[in-house]
């Protein structure tokens, strides 16, 4: 279903619903991760990832008209929305034995604040199966940087390649369409590679 119409109908439904996890609360939450890095992942279905992504649209739509006088979004919005979609059109037609689907939940720093996934991950097994290609990362809209690090997420990735699966990684698909990752993430591997070599 497009954004849009998602949208309405949700208004419609639920017109008097206040959030409980807005975004001024969650950036209270920071986060660390596991000494082993792989165990911060979670696997899930195919249906748990719609239904975690569509809960995520819901709280972005209600956070935003909460908070905010003029009905209308901004454009930073897009990325959002456009990775919902881009997720519920790779579901249809992706739901083999070779698909995966995970998200991301570090341990929160608060003991007395829930930890909540961060980020929705999507991969696929190679036909050698040698390689765990990631083919998507859904951010939760609720997560920052500073809570953590991204790069983080990239180890666990990493680690599950390599010690659950057995496998390389192959970030090239998720690099081709999806930019940011490929220059947070690129960043990050000239910064380590300086500090080895100093």
């Amino acid at each position: 279903m497009h954004w849009i119409n998602f949208i309405i109908i949700t208004l419609l439904v639920h017109p008097s619903w206040t959030l409980s996890n807005n975004f001024n609360h969650l950036n209270l939450k920071t986060y660390k991760s596991n000494k082993i890095p792989y165990k911060d992942l979670t696997l899930i279905s195919p249906l748990e990832a719609y239904t975690i992504s569509q809960n995520w649209l819901e709280n972005t739509v209600f956070n935003h008209f909460n908070h905010n006088l003029e009905k209308t979004f901004p454009f930073t919005y897009d990325n959002i929305f456009n990775d919902f979609i881009k997720l519920e059109n790779y579901i249809k037609t992706h739901q083999r034995t070779n698909d995966i689907y995970m998200y991301w939940m570090p341990k929160s720093n608060n003991k007395y604040i829930k930890s909540s996934p961060l980020f929705i991950i999507v991969c696929e097994v190679d036909s050698s199966n040698t390689m765990l290609l990631i083919k998507q990362i859904i951010q939760s809209p609720f997560w920052d940087n500073k809570q953590i690090s991204s790069d983080n997420l990239k180890i666990s990735l990493t680690s599950y390649a390599s010690q659950v699966e057995s496998k390389d990684i192959d970030l090239t698909y998720l690099y081709k369409h999806d930019l940011k990752y490929k220059l947070s993430w690129a960043t990050w591997n000239l910064t380590l590679n300086s500090k080895n070599n100093n």
